[in-house]
């Protein structure tokens, strides 16, 4: 069976926050991410659901920009 792989906007959705915030948290290291082509970038659904129990744990200060 495949994995359905999120997208950057995918997870800006689900989340409320801008493409902007997603692609911070990539660069940054807090969210696994994995590129697939030159400007292809999918996340795993169990990194997603890993990033998100640790983002529970503190203050997400970016959504308030």
């Amino acid at each position: 069976m495949e994995k359905q792989l999120l997208t950057k906007n995918d997870i800006a959705d689900m989340c409320g926050v801008h493409l902007n915030t997603v692609h911070n948290w990539i660069t940054r290291g807090e969210l696994n991410a994995y590129k697939l082509g030159p400007r292809t970038v999918r996340v795993l659904p169990e990194d997603f659901a890993a990033f998100m129990e640790r983002k529970q744990g503190g203050t997400n200060e970016e959504s308030a920009h």
